[in-house]
Order: structure tokens, then C-alpha cells, then sequence
């Protein structure tokens, strides 16, 4: 099943199902909202003997959301497998750590070889095996979550590298829109938006454009002065690769790869104002996922 989501996929906005995209109204006063963990999503199952052949009682999967084997978080299968108010069945969340960089948060969670300690799982939502198995839930998520607390109550005192989500869903601040909420808070700490969920939906394997689950990522554009081009040899293309370094608008200096084109002529040189779209500004001032959108020609200063 490589390739293909074992998790209820969650969709921006602009994905959902025409005729059942919500309203900023509905989105603001239906929806719960979580944070969405600027790591990797992974599936916990917890199995016994009998449910899975070989497989010995308290025994834990760890899979990515494309069912590949996560072999690098030895300490949260031991976690999961211990914890005695951990019942057996399926655990969905994120593989996260609040103070990594999400790109050796990745590095860590794909390592074949080594095991890493330092993240975290955030567990946010629960299914039985029969519901997993069946690649459906009829229950509502807010039913679903409702059996979550209860196995955590001890969860401090275990000393566990997983924890439930910092909330469960609450409803958006009325006063912001979806977009400034998903700013806000990736700007507060390691997040890269927000996740929005309907009370009231179901689990569906692999389905998110009915609009139960919606990502909100913040974005913002500017125009920024290149100072100087950058190249490399690839290592897998053998071919040269551009980055070019920009100056941020407090005089930080940031380098930019994606989006550059792959043809010298076509870099943008020294001086050039272009266009950047970031999802938003990250802790230390840089742009959170930079990306080259063309040369502003029409533009002799950046923005301020």
C-alpha cells in the first residue's frame, strides 16, 4: 500500500469538494482547531498475539501515513507498549519535536539506521483495529477523541514521550480569521498552521476533499533584493544547481533554492528585486519554506 494514505488525509482549502467548501463564517464557528505540528504524521498500532500472527501481546507498529516502517522511534514504541492505560487499536498523530527544524525532524523519522530519542509523539485522534482494518469510522471525531482522555490520565506520571495534542479542538478566536490564526501561531512556536475539523465527521482511509479535515497554512509574499547567486554541483543530477541569498526586509540575510530556475541566464543576478512567497516568519526572524515566484521587474526597492 506504498504510496497510498492510511490516514484520513487532511486537504487545503482550495481542495475541498466545490459544493461542500465551508463558508469563513462556518469555518470560524463550526470547526474545531488544533495546531498542526511542523513534523511528520505516523500511525501507532498496538496490537496483541492474536491479532496480528506473530506479533506478541503489547507489541507496536510504527508506520508513516504511506504505511512505510518507522524504525528510528524504538522509544515510543516501548512507551506505547508499556503503558498500561494505552489500550490496544490505532493511534494517529504527529512525530514532533517543539524546538527541531522540521527538515531534521524528517531526517530523523526516515533513518533506517540509527534511533532517535529527542522527538515526540502527539497523539490526536484514536480508532479501534476493526475501524482502521474496515478503513472507516462511523463515529464522530468528537466521539473518537472522547476515548483518548481517559487513557492519559497517567500520562505526567509515566514520564512518556507521548502526549495528546495541546488541545483536542477548540473553536477558532471569532476575531481572527482562519488565515491570521494559522499566522499566529506558526509564528508562536513549531507549527506550520493550523488544522481545522468538522465535530461531526467521520474517518474515511485516505479521503479529506469532503471537507472534514482542512489544513490552513499562512502565506505571505514579499519583494526582496537578491544579493548574490549561489551554485553547487547536484549530487544525484550531476547537473548545477542556483540558490540565490536575498535581504530581508531587518536586514537578515536568507538563501533561496526553491522555485530557482535551472538555467544560469534565467537566475536572477545581484541587485534584481523578486518576488518570494514564505509561508510565514520563524522564530529567528528567517522565512518559514521560501520560494522564488519571478523578478519584479517593474520594482527598483524592496518592500520596507
Amino acid at each position: 500500500m506504498a504510496n497510498d494514505y492510511i490516514v484520513h488525509k487532511a486537504v487545503e482549502l482550495k481542495n475541498v469538494k466545490k459544493k461542500l467548501v465551508p463558508s469563513e463564517r462556518e469555518l470560524t464557528h463550526n470547526y474545531l482547531c488544533q495546531p498542526k505540528y511542523d513534523g511528520c504524521n505516523m500511525v501507532a498500532k498496538k496490537y496483541t498475539q492474536a491479532q496480528q500472527g506473530d506479533i506478541i501481546e503489547g507489541q507496536v507498529a510504527l508506520r508513516s501515513r504511506t504505511d512505510e516502517p518507522v524504525r528510528s522511534a524504538g522509544h515510543i514504541e516501548s512507551a506505547i507498549a508499556l503503558a498500561p492505560f494505552m489500550p490496544l487499536g490505532v493511534y494517529l498523530g504527529e512525530y514532533w519535536h517543539p524546538f527541531l527544524p522540521q527538515n531534521e525532524i524528517s531526517g530523523k523519522f526516515r533513518d533506517t539506521k540509527q534511533q532517535h530519542e529527542e522527538p515526540f509523539f502527539v497523539v490526536f485522534d484514536y480508532l479501534t483495529h476493526e475501524e482502521f482494518d474496515n478503513g472507516y469510522s462511523p463515529l464522530s471525531y468528537t466521539e473518537r477523541v472522547a476515548r483518548i482522555p481517559p487513557l492519559f490520565f497517567r500520562i505526567e506520571e509515566f514520564k512518556s514521550p507521548v502526549f495528546p495534542a495541546e488541545s483536542q479542538g477548540y473553536l477558532v478566536d471569532q476575531e481572527l480569521t482562519p488565515m491570521e490564526a494559522a499566522r499566529t501561531l506558526s509564528e508562536a512556536g513549531n507549527y506550520d498552521g493550523i488544522i481545522l475539523r468538522k465535530p461531526d465527521g467521520t474517518w474515511t482511509r485516505g479521503r479529506g476533499t469532503d471537507g472534514e479535515v482542512i489544513k490552513i497554512k499562512p502565506t505571505l509574499t514579499l519583494d526582496l533584493r537578491v544579493l548574490r547567486q549561489n551554485s553547487a554541483v547536484g549530487e544525484k543530477t550531476g547537473r548545477d544547481v542556483y540558490t540565490i541569498v536575498v535581504q530581508l526586509p531587518d536586514g537578515k540575510e536568507q538563501e533561496v533554492g526553491s522555485g530557482i530556475p535551472h538555467t544560469l541566464a534565467a537566475v536572477p543576478h545581484a541587485g534584481d528585486i523578486v518576488e518570494i512567497e514564505a509561508m510565514s516568519y520563524s522564530k529567528n526572524g528567517l522565512l518559514r519554506e521560501p520560494r522564488f515566484k519571478g523578478i519584479r521587474h517593474d520594482k527598483t526597492e524592496p518592500d520596507a
